[in-house]
């Protein structure tokens, strides 16, 4: 149980992973091509840092993914992030089609989800659901 420690005056806005890449490129045709995103900037020269996401939506929603090639930071690793989406069984068609590294179905889970998961070329995992 976690102890209460007074009023609460924050509150969260918004996350962006970092995906930690080999090759940036690469990373940035990958996330545009195979989940339909966008390049939203680049910074660096040569560019060591990219941000990545989708149009923002009707509802407002929108989130960027940064890919980073810096050696600073070190070499690319396993992340995992999990996306609540809208149109799960679209999104997981664009994936197969696009030849996506699909390691979970889609399927409906004893949670209350139908969702998928999949590995990109990194190793970083997502996972992609949808409320049923």
């Amino acid at each position: 149980m976690t102890k209460s420690v007074g009023r609460k005056n924050f509150s969260y806005q918004n996350a962006n992973p970092l995906f930690v890449v080999s090759n940036l490129e690469t990373a940035t045709t990958y996330y545009c091509y195979v989940l339909g995103f966008e390049k939203k900037w680049a910074w660096g020269v040569p560019e060591i840092r990219v941000g990545v996401g989708p149009e923002v939506t009707s509802s407002g929603g929108s989130f960027e993914i940064h890919l980073i090639n810096d050696p600073a930071i070190g070499p690319s690793g396993t992340s995992f992030v999990f996306f609540h989406v809208v149109g799960v069984e679209a999104l997981y068609q664009r994936c197969q089609e696009h030849g996506a590294d699909i390691y979970l179905e889609l399927e409906d889970r004893p949670w209350g989800l139908k969702d998928f998961r999949l590995v990109d070329p990194f190793g970083n995992r997502m996972g992609f659901g949808e409320v049923i």
